[in-house]
């Protein structure tokens, strides 16, 4: 999309059988952000309503974007220099990614492709319990079986990937509803320990915590504060976790509601992981084909389901009790290791292990003296 022609945003409607239709709505991302979308389509479902004999609804007070960007250039940057100095201390380099195919230096990465996963109801459930329970949010949980996920590929206990923030300061009062881009991808840093689970997830809360306070400062600032050489990546996958909100009050108002949501992007990382939670815990991972196989990134969707199961099974345990083997990992490791192997039958020239076998040779007749 050519940024200095208008319209930066377009829509389709399609008519469906019945009182449906399909709406596509492309966008750039320089518009608004998922938050604003949610916010956005509440109002056209309003005007809607009025348009077909319904109420004519208030249009809603909405600070400008003028006030957040204003609010931006009041913050402090030294603080914030000096946080993410302090956060990404003796990292050297990206954390390896289990690629198929290694990404050349000039390759630019689309993660176009993508394997969706959805835990079933039950395991959602269990995961939002445990994690309630322990005062964690989800998204904390999701973090850190990612993490768990990039160590064990990696055989690194020390990991940095990318998550993207909404940017939204609690200070500023009416960000809620403001619309415009406020997101924001930083690097999150994840070491670990030998420890209990629990402890360790609340330390991760602890200090994304921290982090939010100092979310505001550009990607490329960061990096430039890091130990990792100039012109390399500081990391190669990130984690999105999508939580638009829902106006129901304005669906019961209208009548008119969103059946279903589908989004459609690309970021330029390797490997992203977009997780969504409603009765169940989805999540994509989109990936550049250019660099994985389907099968391989498919593979790595199961494991982080058999990772975020066992955690909501109970964080009782130690980090590394904390196993990522599918069933179809463990019955791959036990036919390649078993001992119980059927011989062949011996024949009688089979040489006995005292007297190898020569090539070339068998065994010698005897003849007449």
């Amino acid at each position: 999309m050519e940024l200095t022609t208008a319209p930066l945003t377009r829509i389709t409607l399609a008519a469906l059988p019945g009182d449906e239709v399909l709406l596509l709505w492309s966008s750039h991302h320089l518009i608004l952000d998922g938050w604003s979308t949610g916010q956005l389509l509440t109002e056209v479902c309003e005007h809607y309503a009025a348009l077909t004999g319904g109420t004519d609804a208030a249009p809603p007070l909405r600070r400008p974007f003028a006030d957040f960007v204003r609010w931006l250039r009041a913050q402090d940057e030294g603080a914030a220099e000096q946080f993410w100095t302090g956060a990404l201390a003796g990292f050297p380099a990206a954390t390896p990614l289990p690629y198929d195919r290694a990404p050349a230096e000039a390759h630019r990465a689309r993660s176009g492709d993508a394997v969706h996963h959805e835990l079933d109801v039950a395991v959602s459930r269990r995961l939002r319990e445990t994690a309630a329970h322990a005062g964690l949010t989800v998204n904390t949980v999701v973090q850190a079986a990612w993490a768990l996920l990039l160590a064990r590929y990696s055989g690194r206990r020390d990991v940095v990937f990318g998550t993207t923030v909404s940017g939204r300061p609690a200070e500023l009062p009416g960000v809620e509803s403001m619309v415009g881009m406020f997101i924001n991808t930083v690097p999150t840093r994840v070491r670990l320990p030998g420890d209990g689970v629990l402890s360790w997830l609340r330390g991760l809360q602890d200090e994304q915590s921290d982090a939010r306070r100092h979310d505001f400062m550009a990607l490329s600032r960061i990096q430039a504060l890091s130990a990792v050489p100039a012109g390399q990546a500081l990391f190669d996958s990130m984690v999105v976790f999508e939580n638009y909100p829902v106006d129901e009050a304005a669906t019961a108002r209208t009548g008119v509601g969103v059946a279903e949501v589908r989004a459609d992007d690309a970021t330029t990382f390797p490997l992203c992981l977009r997780a969504h939670v409603s009765d169940r815990l989805g999540f994509d991972l989109a990936y550049d084909a250019a660099l994985f196989d389907h099968a391989t990134v498919a593979r790595a969707a199961t494991r982080l389901a058999a990772l975020l199961t066992r955690l909501a099974d109970g964080i009782s345990g130690t980090v590394d009790d904390l196993d990522l083997l599918t069933a179809a990992d463990r019955d791959l490791l036990r036919r390649w290791n078993t001992t119980a192997r059927r011989a062949a039958p011996r024949s009688p020239w089979t040489c006995s292990p005292s007297r190898p076998a020569v090539p070339g040779r068998g065994r010698r007749a005897r003849g007449p003296a």
